[in-house]
């Protein structure tokens, strides 16, 4: 029964700690920010323009829009050919480093250019707990943030970064009148009951793995002091078990001492060897040989009781039952007839009857 119930909570335990997987967590980070193959180096389109990548005109959304956070990013803050002054567009003393230097091709590696990013955004921001509350914190920014309608009458929506005028030029990245650097999402991203925006995503499965796992820590608390509570069970029952067998170990042993003072006793055929023995009895009539021993028993349990208490004692007539005649000194026949309590001669014997 207790076997049983440790291995299904060994079961339930091993189970529990699948879910305390840090590198899960981390890959769907890495997939919020790198995209699928979680690696700088391949956040890249295979063929296309800036604008076809982030935002074409018509405002049906870039193809690699929300693909991953660094695309988003490159998108906003990445530099265009024509600037040339330095760019600005993510901050005004962004005007050093890569992101500022290196024109952005979405078809090439820009892993140089988003490790500038990555190193200045840091600079803005702290490092938080990746909590269920600033999660929903960060996207209703965000979505407040691309509900801000663009461009004439409005009619740019979606997006995020800057657009000048009319903004008919889209996301070209590159600022006047109609152009600027931006980013615009894909209606179906963002209808439904929730978003899926890719980033926004794997976000959201980091931050559920990651609150799962939180839970986990104290599931795992609860199942390790079941086991250890079933552990001292069976460490007692062992010990119970332990106890008993060493019990009918003595009682066996005691039984074949028993049996070997008897065959001890078996041996004698004199009266005198008989009584030199503690462990036999003699019931002879006279003090003639034959087999006239008995094993002396409550010599034996007087014995083993003093080995046992450390008890020095002799024993008392009273230690006998009344059925049983105790000689305590084997009466001389030839020295006295007729013996009485009184007037007995020096060399008469008693015998005493319980």
């Amino acid at each position: 029964m207790v076997a049983e119930q440790a291995y299904k909570l060994h079961e339930k335990l091993v189970a529990a700690r699948t879910k305390l997987n840090a590198d899960k967590i981390n890959d769907k980070l890495k997939e919020a920010l790198y995209g699928p193959k979680m690696n700088a180096k391949e956040v890249k389109t295979a063929g296309g323009t800036r604008q076809a990548t982030c935002g074409p005109t018509g405002g049906t959304g870039g193809a690699a829009a929300g693909a991953s956070l660094a695309m988003d990013l490159l998108c906003i803050c990445g530099k265009h050919s024509s600037d040339v002054s330095g760019h600005k567009a993510c901050g005004k003393d962004w005007n050093t480093g890569a992101v500022a230097t290196t024109n952005w091709d979405p078809t090439q590696d820009a892993s140089t250019i988003i490790a500038d990013l990555l190193t200045k955004c840091q600079l803005q921001t702290s490092k938080t707990t990746l909590s269920k509350a600033e999660l929903q914190t960060a996207m209703s920014k965000f979505l407040h943030r691309i509900s801000i309608a663009r461009g004439s009458a409005g009619a740019k929506r979606r997006m995020l970064g800057t657009l000048d005028g009319t903004g008919a030029g889209q996301c070209s990245g590159y600022q006047d009148g109609t152009n600027g650097p931006c980013v615009q999402y894909k209606a179906a991203h963002l209808t439904g009951p929730d978003m899926s925006l890719p980033w926004y995503v794997e976000l959201k499965e980091a931050h559920d793995s990651w609150e799962a796992a939180t839970q986990t820590k104290g599931d795992i608390r609860r199942l390790e002091a079941q086991l250890k509570a079933l552990n001292l069970t069976a460490n007692s029952l062992q010990l119970e078990t332990q106890t008993a067998h060493k019990k009918e170990v003595t009682i066996q042993a005691e039984a074949e001492t028993l049996t070997s003072k008897q065959k001890e006793c078996e041996a004698i055929q004199a009266a005198a060897d008989c009584r030199k023995n503690g462990n036999c009895k003699w019931e002879g009539a006279d003090d003639k040989g034959g087999k006239h021993y008995k094993l002396n028993t409550t010599a034996i349990e007087r014995a083993e009781t003093q080995v046992g208490t450390g008890a020095q004692t002799g024993k008392t007539c009273t230690d006998h039952t009344k059925k049983e005649i105790v000689r305590l000194i084997t009466l001389d026949r030839n020295s006295v007839k007729n013996p009485t309590a009184v007037g007995l001669k020096e060399s008469s014997r008693i015998p005493v009857y319980l």
